[in-house]
């Protein structure tokens, strides 16, 4: 992402959470000022944390995103409907987005190498059933 784009981005940003400086948007988006900054120095900001706002806002991601598409009516302030998301999602999705990209990379890493333990577990367990029925049947 270009340089302007990301400060357009932020601004958008700001705009949609009505307020003017750095850390003001920091705050509303439950993160610290450090994070912005660190959008701003490597020119990108987390696409889930995009996709993110503009759900819970009622805004075009193509809006947030380039500037382009429809433009949200003045005030937005309530989130949009939930798009049926549990409050336990919701948590887990704010959470994330508070974390920066290298972080956001662990967590699914973490998440992933869960998940494939948990289907080898599983595995594992189908296969002792199995020889449990062939010891009983032997």
């Amino acid at each position: 992402m270009q340089k302007d784009s990301v400060d357009a981005v932020i601004a958008r940003l700001k705009s949609i959470h009505d307020v003017e400086s750095d850390s003001a948007l920091a705050k509303a988006l439950s993160t610290n000022a450090q994070t912005v900054s660190s959008w701003k120095s490597r020119n990108s900001i987390p696409y889930a944390l995009c996709v993110n706002i503009a759900k819970k806002h009622g805004v075009s991601l193509d809006w947030l995103i380039s500037g382009t598409g429809q433009a949200p009516t003045a005030g937005i302030k309530e989130p949009a409907a939930s798009y049926g998301l549990s409050k336990r999602e919701e948590i887990v999705l704010e959470l994330f987005n508070g974390l920066d990209m290298e972080q956001q990379q662990e967590v699914i890493q973490d998440a992933k190498e869960r998940q494939r333990i948990a289907e080898m577990e599983k595995n594992l367990k189908a296969l002792q059933d199995q020889m449990e029925e062939l010891k009983k049947s032997g």
